[in-house]
């Protein structure tokens, strides 16, 4: 699920229904009961504005509710807009250039997440975006892994040009073959398990925590269409399905991060005390959140609404197995979530990549190190000087014959020994880059930096929600106004139907998206 953007900021998730008193308590093993004391100011609809909302339903009387329109700012090509920024129930969203854009946590011992960035600044400046401070947690460049392995062979290359003295050219040609035999194998292993971790990634983002949102958001919309009378009732039941969907949405993470304490959803109101104290023991407690939605259409939806006090659900018979579908789908995804991220991928192939980059590493450093010191104490004879006639060590030195390091230019020399250490720093980096990013993806909804920003996906999620009931709430009433009065019988100001001009939204029209022929048609152009 996107983040759809609207005219006015999403509500703060803190700004979170009020409970006054439970709405559905658990009285014996399988029973609800209603209790109607909820206020109208907690329930979804504050922060979306109805006449935004039926300028798409209702084209031909938007004018009379539409804001006069100003064209949009071209949007640049290096700043993209994630949602509004500001607190989210203790952390907030920072603009920290560049097109980043960081959920920062007002608790300093808490992680932050990364909620978007720039391709095109990103590769315009890599180098600097990998250094930054801001995005440091999540670069290449600065993963512990990749500094250790950096420092580790820094110091091989070092000891084995020291230790090239005692070689001979036989032995830098074996380190040369073993370091090639080991790269090819860890090509044909590593590509393939950083694949796999992007897949599980996809997948988790788009068909797991992706089907718990539509879910989620299906039933809710279900609940403001069809509990739309302002009853207490319906009122209990909008708030229920809303309150138990973002508690779903919530334990998700939790259970994910292994946090059993439900305490917080319990002072955030998305769980009252004795449904905190029935799911304590229970495992996957996001699936047994759907379980009590479950129980709740399924009362909802018979035909003397299973006691509940709220509205007749229209053709009820035909809409149950599509509303009990839906929440199967969710349970379904939610479990789905928690198989991939229970379910990690074979030890013997991590262990086997893990010991063949660190052997990979290793071997390449010794090589660069062994062929950068035989090359600086290569033998250089000046002055007419002849070669020796018999075999000499590096070590041992012949008199007109000084080594290389003394004959070469300083600026050779410091070229020769910088390539040699990139060549040594570029393995760490990219084989345990390779690495990290797997191993980091393996818990998508845990606590890394890149891991799925759960605190902004809920206020997105809850703002959508809201907007679903506003816009809802607003077709009620207009379709009241416009539709039902104006075509009751005896009426004799009915409606007149627009002409094609008027069907065409003046944000269309301002944009030269589409074209009105006099004809009438509409063409695309």
């Amino acid at each position: 699920m996107g983040a759809t953007q609207s005219a006015e900021a999403p509500l703060p998730i803190t700004n979170r229904p009020t409970l006054h008193k439970p709405l559905l308590s658990q009285h014996g093993p399988s029973g609800f009961n209603v209790l109607l004391n909820s206020e109208p100011s907690a329930m979804p609809g504050g922060p979306v504005s109805q006449a935004s909302c039926m300028s798409m339903l209702l084209p031909s009387t938007a004018a009379a509710v539409q804001q006069p329109h100003t064209p949009k700012r071209a949007k640049s090509n290096t700043t993209r807009r994630v949602g509004a920024v500001g607190a989210l129930g203790g952390k907030s969203i920072h603009q920290a250039g560049h097109g980043v854009h960081v959920l920062r946590h007002h608790d300093p011992t808490k992680a932050d997440k990364l909620l978007e960035y720039s391709p095109e600044e990103l590769e315009e400046r890599p180098w600097f975006m990998g250094i930054w401070a801001t995005v440091r947690q999540a670069s290449v460049l600065f993963f512990p892994s990749v500094v250790r392995g950096s420092v580790v062979c820094i110091v091989i290359a070092m000891a084995a040009a020291a230790a090239s003295l005692l070689f001979e050219k036989g032995v830098i040609d074996t380190f040369v073959e073993v370091r090639g035999t080991v790269s090819s194998g860890l090509f044909f292993l590593l590509g393939p398990y950083v694949g796999l971790a992007i897949a599980r990634w996809w997948q988790m983002r788009m068909d797991l925590l992706g089907g718990v949102w539509g879910a989620i958001s299906d039933l809710n919309m279900y609940a403001t269409t069809w509990f739309s009378s302002g009853s207490k009732a319906d009122r209990a039941a909008r708030e229920l399905v809303l309150r138990y969907g973002l508690a779903a949405h919530t334990l998700l993470y939790k259970a994910a991060r292994r946090d059993e304490s439900l305490d917080s959803l319990v002072d955030s109101g998305l769980l009252l005390k004795e449904e905190a104290e029935v799911l304590a023991p229970l495992p996957s407690k996001s699936q047994m959140v759907f379980a009590w939605l479950f129980d709740f259409w399924s009362r909802a939806l018979r035909d003397d609404s299973g006691g509940l006090g709220t509205s007749p659900v229209p053709h009820a018979q035909n809409q149950a197995p599509v509303v009990l579908k839906r929440i199967q789908d969710g349970r379904g995804a939610a479990g789905g979530a928690l198989a991939v991220v229970f379910t990690q991928i074979p030890f013997p192939y991590v262990h086997l990549l893990a010991m063949l980059v660190q052997s990979c590493c290793v071997i390449n450093a010794v090589c660069e190190g062994v062929r950068l010191g035989w090359m600086l104490s290569e033998p250089v004879c000046v002055d007419g000087a002849e070669p020796p006639a018999s075999h000499l060590y590096r070590y041992e030195f012949q008199a007109g014959c000084p080594p290389a390091l003394f004959v070469w230019t300083w600026c050779a020399t410091a070229m020769l020994v910088f390539g040699s250490w990139v060549s040594v720093v570029l393995y760490p980096v990219m084989f345990h880059g390779l690495l990290s990013v797997g191993i980091m993806l393996d818990n998508t909804l845990g606590t890394d930096f890149i891991d799925f920003p759960g605190t902004f996906y809920q206020h997105i999620m809850k703002a959508e929600i809201k907007g679903f009931a506003a816009c809802i709430d607003a077709s009620n009433d207009w379709i009241k106004k416009f539709i039902l009065a104006n075509n009751k019988p005896g009426s004799s100001n009915k409606t007149e139907a627009p002409d094609a001009a008027s069907r065409v939204s003046p944000q269309w029209q301002d944009n030269d998206i589409m074209v009105v022929r006099d004809s009438g048609s509409v063409n695309m152009v």
